[in-house]
């Protein structure tokens, strides 16, 4: 069944890249179904991820993460931490933003990344890719990529200008309660010659291996998705606003779902990086930094009374003037 572009797509800034990102989809969807009498062939197993290919510039990688598709698809669409995602890539960001509607579940960007050559006789590569995460049917959620052109990133001396020829996840619920089947596929020219494409190419086993393995650590114990890289489209639901409100088109379910899971992990005691940076009548304060523009802090205190009275007292609205200073009017 071809994937349908929804019309929150069709009526932005991506529109002109409808076709483009059709296309991608349906190939990603194509290949990551595909089987031996298409021409994939098992290539190793490293631990859990499972690893295939198609030719030489297709791969495609499986593996099992203990979290929801749409937290998942919420971490790998995260532009600004696929240098966690890769051994190869040194540097990457989101250059773009064309389209972004929960309702819709559309989310499209243009992105850019390098990636560091391993060999002396290689020079460094580079990327400017459209990226669309989509929703399908039945709770499967999707990330595609493919090379594109951006005015703000024309070609630099020093690295040879690569192509995803598509790219991305695809993103089942899984078997055991909120868990996902998790596939990854990257098609690309790494540009160059034949000798320094190949020495690119030897890599994608291990790049296959380090993506997942990374995908799958950010939601295992201390690596548990960051507030960096598992917000970013709550933060973007605030880019351009003034009243910072949401209406009740951008802020559904699985919005609060996601706000609720990361206040969770920010308080989780056991989770590392928080430092200690301020004490106050025997009250402890912590900070911990989530790049250049977060910064999330945390206290605890002992409270003699039941959980019920104390939730119902911080809930109610109307009284939270009395609990932050900062705050003149609250209604």
């Amino acid at each position: 069944m071809p994937w349908i572009p929804p019309s929150a797509l069709l009526s932005s800034r991506a529109r002109d890249h409808v076709p483009g990102i059709k296309l991608a989809v349906e190939q990603l969807l194509e290949l990551s179904t595909a089987g031996e009498a298409e021409g994939w062939r098992f290539v190793e197993e490293v631990g859990s991820v499972s690893v295939s290919k198609l030719d030489g510039t297709c791969m495609r990688g499986t593996t099992a993460v203990m979290a929801p598709p749409e937290r998942v698809q919420m971490a790998v669409q995260d532009l600004s931490n696929l240098v966690h995602y890769s051994d190869l890539c040194s540097q990457s960001e989101a250059v773009d933003q064309l389209c972004d509607d929960y309702q819709d579940s559309i989310l499209v960007q243009i992105g850019y990344m390098q990636l560091k050559s391993s060999s002396l006789f290689a020079s460094d590569r580079d990327f400017v890719f459209l990226q669309c995460s989509f929703a399908l049917e039945h709770g499967v959620k999707g990330v595609v990529r493919y090379s594109v052109t951006h005015d703000k990133k024309p070609e630099i001396p020093g690295y040879s200008r690569g192509t995803i020829l598509v790219s991305g996840y695809v993103i089942s619920p899984g078997q055991v309660g909120q868990s996902s089947h998790v596939l990854h596929l990257l098609s690309q020219d790494m540009g160059g010659n034949l000798f320094t494409n190949s020495a690119f190419g030897a890599q994608s086993t291990s790049e296959q291996v380090c993506a997942l393995n990374s995908v799958r650590a950010r939601f295992e114990g201390e690596s548990q998705g960051e507030l960096s890289s598992l917000t970013s489209r709550s933060k973007n639901l605030f880019s351009g606003k003034q009243d910072l409100h949401l209406s009740g088109k951008e802020l559904d379910e699985s919005v609060i779902q996601v706000w609720v899971a990361d206040l969770l992990q920010a308080v989780n005691k056991s989770s590392g990086g928080w430092s200690q940076c301020s004490t106050r009548d025997g009250l402890i304060v912590e900070s911990k930094d989530f790049g250049s523009t977060v910064l999330c802090v945390r206290t605890c205190r002992t409270i003699s009374a039941p959980a019920s009275q104390v939730f119902e007292l911080v809930g109610d609205i109307a009284r939270t003037a009395q609990y932050d200073t900062m705050r003149i009017r609250v209604r």
